[in-house]
């Protein structure tokens, strides 16, 4: 029996030295003498813990309860001591709950790596700035609400149903992974965007108080509950959630909302709905009111017409269509307008008829929506009510007259808005409503033919893209005043005959197409928010990018650029910038770059290694003798250059575009017996995987002789020593596997060269024959009959042959320098 007991007692401490080996959960707790609650559940029946509660001393629990739907989980109360390092031994643990209540000490940090069984985590209304719960993969329930933690990794936690992160300062939540998710909560946060098409199974949401501008629920059929109260979203689709009971999106900025079925209830007020978008439903439970008031123009002239018609005859929450009152006050409330008197109405159509001291605004209310009434009534802008539309035009165009149409196109930033245009004679056409911006619609397009002068007007306002771009046929723009266009974002005014463009007040500008135009010239220090531009064929010699620093990509082709310095442009993806006369170009500070095209400059070395996200390098057609090109993803093509054989990028990539190369520039002439060296074009790894030879075909320069190795000369791993002289000019062509693409008229050759015996090429001083040139002409003494005559361009071109028939004769030949052959010996001239 003493045997038993001792046995016993020593498996008991055994089982406490190893519960203190490790613990599995480990928190840091403000130690303010408050008492702190813990609270666990177990996996496995009659479990106890131990907690040290920051002294060294372990303090045995209760039997921990199991999970039961009936039952709470079990709560320990201590004392946080010392430092406030709570460490908790134990195995199979569950559930746990450090949730700080008011008086408590709270927990500042949490360690539950090891504590992989937890399936329900409670660590909510805390000062945790961090929670790792990577190993926690049979997570199904997540309170982490009231924590400064500003992020939280989910990537693991696929298992999660229930998550409730509400302020926890984030800007961004992805729940990606969390396919099994049925409710989410992470109200009051900073999220611009939330993405839950992966979370087909989600049945509530809650994501109110953020800065949400859209939210797609294409993939959420699901949905019971839907919550996006206060944020910023501009239209809202419900339709694919065909479960819905509860929508309430109010507190946005929604001008468009499609809600199909939705059971029980509706809250989209305080929002910029109207009679004619607010959904038509006779739900018991719909909030409508109020809404933003309606914007209208801000001015309008006495007998034009205001069009408010879209707003009568609205069904709303009846079964007929219900007719709109409308009421027209003076802003200070104190006068009603009379129908008939200061204004006529046609069906919701008013054309006002007498001036107003002041504004006036429009009440409307409707059987439709009752709910619209008192406080809540719903009504315009203010209106002024002018003998003119307005004192000046927003833009102006001087335009070709040639009896030809004229397009414009516009959008503007308010909803149902018009403008006026004077086509060139006085007279103001108003045109249909203007499209506001919309990635899924045209910009308004509005026709008319230049009239007078061609000096057309136009009369607006709150317009923010605007172009003039001119077609075949139509009558172009010579001239443009933008400066009072200011909230302009989006301008095309390409194709035209434009020699100035002042955008200086255009401070919003984002895009802008001036390509194709005279310009020369553009000013662009104030257009700091342009992320597009396009200048190609502007003839501008010099373009000044320097203040666009959210430039992403730029299109300057066709010009006479000397230089383009893009070191401020560090957001730049897309360069294009061909057929220009740039020298060189930095790319040290543009990291982001994406695509490269300066194909056809005058560019004799580039380096692109700082562009670590590059795809894309097209820079053919320049004299680049020196690449440095790093990795890129897809596409170099460097041909047309002055790369070699050893110059060229070493890369198997399969977009690799690397011959013709110009001709490798050797010496004019050598004699026999001296040495030339071209080994460095030998043993070259190129688009393979191991070192290549190359193969060296020398020739005279008309092609029709192979000098024979051994013969007319010797070879050693590239180094040439001549063994004959030739009557011609001769060059060497080069081929390897290396380079496989350097064949046919694309082989890679050298400049031709002459091989002369002795001391080589002949001063005419120490010859027989005078060679010399004037004005287009050269001239050959001393020459017997039948000398055989031959005359070469420097690059190995035969110009002349002819046998002599006088002892002197003459030849008219083009300027250059030429090789002129006397029975084989050389004399050089250069003809002017």
């Amino acid at each position: 029996m003493e045997r038993k007991l001792l046995f016993l007692l020593l498996f008991c401490i055994a089982t406490i030295v190893n519960a203190k080996s490790e613990p599995i959960i480990t928190l840091n707790v403000e130690p303010d003498g408050s008492e702190r609650t813990l609270e666990f559940e177990v996996s496995t029946p009659n479990t106890k813990l131990f907690i040290d509660w920051g002294d060294g001393t372990l303090i045995e629990t209760d039997v921990i309860q199991m999970p039961d739907p009936y039952a709470n989980a079990t709560v320990v109360v201590g004392i946080p001591k010392g430092e406030g390092l709570i460490k908790i031994y134990g195995e199979n643990i569950v559930y746990f709950g450090c949730t700080s209540k008011v008086g408590e000490a709270q927990v500042t940090a949490v360690d539950l790596t090891k504590a992989t069984e937890l399936t329900e985590l409670y660590v909510n209304t805390n000062k945790l700035s961090t929670l790792d719960i990577s190993k926690n993969r049979k997570l199904q329930k997540l309170y982490c609400y009231s924590n400064p933690l500003k992020s939280i990794n989910l990537s693991e936690n696929i298992a999660l149903t229930y998550i409730n992160c509400n302020d926890i300062e984030t800007e961004s939540l992805d729940i990606s992974k969390c396919i099994d998710l049925e409710t989410i909560y992470c109200n009051n946060n900073k999220l611009k965007a939330l993405d839950i098409s992966k979370n087909t199974k989600l049945k509530s949401l809650y994501c109110l108080n953020n800065q949400l501008k859209s939210i797609n629920f294409s993939n959420n059929a699901n949905l019971d509950y839907i919550s996006v109260n206060n944020n910023l979203l501009t239209s809202i689709d419900v339709t694919p959630c065909t479960a819905l009971r509860y929508l309430y999106c109010m507190g946005n900025q929604i001008s468009e909302i499609k809600v199909g079925n939705i059971g029980k209830t509706l809250n989209c007020s305080k929002n910029k709905l109207t009679f004619a978008t607010l959904p038509a439903t006779a739900m018991g439970s719909y909030t409508y009111a109020p809404q933003e008031v309606l914007s209208i123009a801000e001015e309008i002239a006495i007998n034009k017409e205001l069009d408010l018609s879209a707003q009568n005859n609205i069904k709303g929450i009846t079964d007929k269509e219900q007719k709109t009152a409308y009421t027209w006050k003076t802003a200070d409330n104190e006068k009603i307008l009379e129908a008939g008197k200061d204004y006529t109405e046609n069906n919701g159509k008013f054309t006002f008829l007498t001036l107003q001291p002041q504004p006036v605004y429009c009440e409307m209310t409707s059987d439709a929506f009752p709910k619209f009434s008192s406080v809540n009534v719903f009504k315009t802008t203010p209106i002024t009510i002018s003998n003119a539309i307005v004192k000046e035009p927003i833009i102006t165009l001087n335009v070709e007259v040639n009896g030809m149409e004229r397009t414009l196109d516009f959008e503007v930033s308010t909803p149902d808005t018009k403008l006026s245009i004077d086509w060139g004679d006085g007279v103001l056409v108003e045109t249909d409503v203007i499209q506001m911006p919309d990635p899924y619609a045209n910009a308004t397009g509005v026709i008319g033919i230049p009239k007078g002068e061609g000096l057309i007007k136009i009369y607006g306002e709150n317009i923010v893209y605007f172009g003039c771009v001119s077609k075949v046929d139509e009558a172009q723009v010579t001239a443009i005043d933008l400066t009072k266009a200011t909230d302009l974002t989006e301008l095309y005014v390409n194709t035209n005959k434009l020699s100035i463009l002042d955008i200086s007040k255009n401070t919003k500008l984002q895009k802008l197409y001036c390509h194709t135009n005279p310009l020369k010239f553009i000013d662009l220090s104030q257009n700091v928010t342009l992320t597009y531009l396009n200048c190609n064929e502007i003839e501008a010699e010099n373009l000044d990018i320097s203040k666009c620093t959210a430039l992403e990509t730029l299109y300057c082709n066709n010009n006479q650029l000397k230089a383009l310095n893009i070191s401020q442009n560090i957001k730049l993806k897309n360069l294009y910038c061909v057929n220009n006369q740039l020298e060189s170009i930095d790319f040290s500070n543009n990291i982001n770059l994406d695509y490269i095209s300066v194909n056809n400059n005058l560019l004799t070395s580039i380096d692109v290694t700082p562009c670590t996200a590059l795809r894309y390098l097209l820079c053919m057609g320049n004299q680049i003798a020196e690449i440095k090109a790093g990795i890129i993803g897809k596409t170099l093509n460097c041909s047309k250059n002055k790369l070699t054989f050893e110059t060229l990028p070493a890369t198997a990539i399969s977009g690799y575009t690397y011959a013709p190369q110009e001709a490798l520039i050797i010496a004019e002439e050598i004699t026999t017996n001296k040495e030339l060296d071209l080994s460095a074009q030998n043993n070259i790894k190129g688009i393979t995987d191991k070192e290549q030879n190359t193969v060296y075909t020398w020739k005279t320069t008309d092609n029709e002789k192979i000098l024979e190795v051994g013969k007319d000369y010797t070879e050693n791993d590239g180094k040439f020593t001549f063994l004959t002289p030739q009557i011609q000019p001769v060059y060497c062509e080069m081929t390897s596997d290396a380079f496989p693409k350097f064949s046919g008229v694309n082989v890679f050759k050298t400049t031709p060269i002459t091989i002369q015996k002795g001391t080589g090429v002949q001063n005419n001083s120490q010859d027989d024959i005078i060679v010399t040139a004037q004005m287009g002409k050269v001239y050959i003494g001393g020459l017997q009959i039948a000398d055989n005559i031959q005359i070469y361009t420097i690059i190995g071109e035969k110009v002349i042959e002819t046998k002599a028939n006088n002892d002197a004769m003459t030849f008219e030949l083009a300027g250059n320098n030429y090789i002129i052959l006397i029975n084989g010996k050389a004399h050089k001239v250069v003809v002017l």
